[in-house]
């Protein structure tokens, strides 16, 4: 999650993750690595859940998936 240690380097950075991890309706990391990572910034036990990166069409072709929450961001990343 921190791979560049941003968030160990900023005092601003930090305190914004923190304040987004208390907010959140829920949290996904990529890797229990990365929940990990991210407890170390203020994501509490149990408030992260893991979901892998990658699919195979089969799995989402005709599907549809309820979305249990009225308002969610669908991905954040970097490059």
């Amino acid at each position: 999650m921190d791979d560049h240690d941003i968030y160990d380097n900023s005092v601003l950075l930090r305190a914004c993750l923190r304040w987004g991890f208390r907010r959140a309706g829920a949290v996904t990391g990529c890797s229990q690595f990365t929940l990990n990572d991210a407890a170390r910034f203020g994501l509490r036990a149990g408030r992260g859940e893991v979901v892998f990166n990658g699919t195979t069409i089969d799995e989402v072709v005709g599907e549809s998936f309820p979305v249990p929450f009225e308002r969610y961001v669908l991905c954040l990343g970097r490059w």
